[in-house]
């Protein structure tokens, strides 16, 4: 007859569920780089960032924290109002190659930066209501501008010129002149 040997397993005699975390937790703070969050089973800890993409955590917010005895870390958002944000040094390209690049936001999408260029052959921009301020505002038409509406008013406080080699006016009813002066030719 053949005996077989057998072995027994001795674990450690800790409580493992005091010692071992994975679950949600709620922001209480942020502190350079850690977070103090209060587990489910009410403790405090402070866990230490470790998202695979950037994100800034808010109070209030709900991670997913994983670890043992002190040594915590936020590897998730379960619930977040907090922001991503993407930081680079020098230059950084962003790309779709052979594909159409979109970005969109539920509540806007906002460019900052000292100057912007935008090269195309076509621009297009559809708006219930585009508004442009700018301190001077000069454009440059090499063949043709064509502005179609409804009405327009053009508002000047000083001086208004318009140049051209031949200029014609054409309305279907009334044309107004008005000013302390007129002077023709």
């Amino acid at each position: 007859m053949s005996q077989r040997a057998t072995a027994e397993v001795i674990t450690p005699d800790f409580p493992r569920a005091e010692t071992e975390t994975l679950g949600p937790a709620e922001v209480l703070s942020i502190e350079a780089g850690d977070v103090l969050v209060v587990l489910s089973n009410g403790a405090e800890r402070y866990a230490t960032m470790a998202f695979v993409s950037p994100y800034e955590p808010a109070v209030g917010d709900v991670l997913l924290v994983i670890g043992k005895r002190d040594d915590l870390y936020a590897i998730g958002v379960l619930r977040g109002s907090g922001r991503a944000v993407l930081r680079f040094s020098g230059d950084v390209d962003l790309a779709a190659e052979g594909g159409t690049l979109r970005l969109s936001a539920d509540r806007g999408v906002e460019i900052r930066s000292p100057e912007v260029t935008v090269h195309a052959s076509r621009v297009t921009t559809w708006a219930e209501t585009l508004i442009q301020r700018a301190t001077n505002l000069y454009q440059r038409v090499a063949s043709m501008l064509e502005v179609e509406a409804k009405e327009a008013r053009t508002v000047v406080a000083g001086s208004s010129v318009l140049q051209a080699r031949t200029a014609t006016i054409v309305t279907d009813e009334t044309t107004t002149v008005q000013g302390k002066q007129v002077h023709l030719g």
